[in-house]
């Protein structure tokens, strides 16, 4: 499966830094020009008239012709998303310079009745030697900066919204996932050990029923602990291990003397959480590759200790020895995918061989996870 890339929240976190900086430097590039108009080129604002009452009304006349202007701008901007939209121009850049050069028109135009319309206004009178080109030239410096803040800033959320959303979906499949896995698991681990067990009870209640019986209330015992390890969040390694003890007493009854087994455990390990049938595919995969194909069979063992905050699960056997079906087969593929998604880096599934003969299997899982 494909990997999934997103942006890095750290890199979201710079991203709406470089929204709220270019927005400031918009501002204080507003500011600083309105603060320092009498120390810029006139026709910056326009040339007013030398009488005292008409410089005194002039910042009036300058802010309703800016604040026009803006207004202009801000309700294009709406109809400039929707002609971009129309025409599927996605690419950041081409967006900005068509933006840019929509509104570089609209200001052009508007240009031409908004200064001399807020000039009636305050002074009464039409306006002479306005300077239109000024007005112009300021207005498109502030509102394209503006235009390319917001496009920015749409982006950036746009890209965050997304970030959450594959986040989300990665959750989901991730979730999936293992559910697959575990459904593959079971498919693996229950139906040829079930059938082969019903098989042999049949074959039982013909020559001798009481084994038969023990055989079929062993059965019972294992499905009612399996079928709930399947699911349980709480599963543990005694649970764990008490399902084991059970599956391979069931084995020892249609095996005989072929099949002994040996299970140990230290106290301590016993509470510890781990998913369910982990361990027990290690043992069905001792059982099924290692000792069944060996004529004269051979011996399980189950050793589960604590080590440094660790808790480590030996599965031995002395069959045939590692074939590539052991260390490479489904099973032990769902059982480190299963690792994985629980303990990620800080549990490991070792398959080795065994001397003289034979596999050992080891696990390790946290203590803490």
């Amino acid at each position: 499966m494909k990997s999934l890339k997103s942006r890095s929240p750290s890199n979201s976190f710079r991203f709406a830094g470089a929204d709220l900086a270019l927005g400031i430097g918009v501002v204080m590039l507003g500011a600083g020009l309105l603060v320092l108009r009498n120390g810029l080129p006139r026709w910056m604002f326009g040339d007013p008239s030398q009488s005292a009452q008409v410089s005194s009304l002039w910042p009036a006349m300058l802010f309703l012709t800016y604040a026009g202007l803006g207004m202009l701008v801000l309700v294009s901007i709406p109809f400039i998303d929707l002609l971009l939209d129309r025409y599927r121009v996605a690419k950041v850049g081409k967006r900005l310079l068509i933006g840019s050069a929509v509104i570089l028109k609209i200001l052009g135009i508007g240009v031409l009745f908004v200064p001399p319309l807020a000039y009636r206004l305050v002074f009464g009178k039409a306006p002479t030697n306005l300077g239109y080109f000024g007005f112009w030239a300021l207005a498109a410096i502030l509102s394209v900066s503006a235009y390319v803040c917001l496009v920015l800033h749409r982006t950036a959320k746009r890209q965050r919204v997304q970030e959450r959303r594959l986040r989300h979906e990665s959750e989901n499949l991730g979730t999936a996932l293992a559910r697959a896995e575990l459904a593959m698991l079971e498919a693996q681990v229950e139906p040829h050990f079930l059938f082969n067990t019903l098989a042999h009870i049949k074959r039982q209640y013909r020559k001798n029923p009481a084994a038969a019986d023990r055989m079929l209330g062993a059965l019972i015992e294992y499905l009612e602990r399996a079928l709930p390890a399947v699911r349980s969040a709480n599963w543990t390694v005694g649970d764990e291990i008490g399902l084991i003890e059970v599956y391979l007493n069931i084995l020892a009854l249609r095996f005989g003397e072929q099949l002994r087994f040996v299970i140990s455990m230290q106290e301590p390990a016993r509470s510890i959480r781990l998913p369910g049938l982990t361990v027990a595919t290690l043992v069905e995969n001792a059982v099924r590759h290692g000792l069944a194909p060996k004529k004269e069979g051979g011996t399980v063992t189950v050793d589960a200790t604590i080590e440094d905050e660790t808790v480590v699960i030996a599965v031995c056997d002395d069959g045939v020895g590692l074939r590539m079906s052991s260390g490479s087969g489904l099973g032990l593929a769902t059982t480190r995918a299963r690792l994985r998604s629980v303990y990620a880096d800080k549990a490991t599934l070792h398959v080795e061989p065994r001397q003289p003969q034979g596999v050992r299997a080891i696990l390790t899982i946290p203590v803490a996870a």
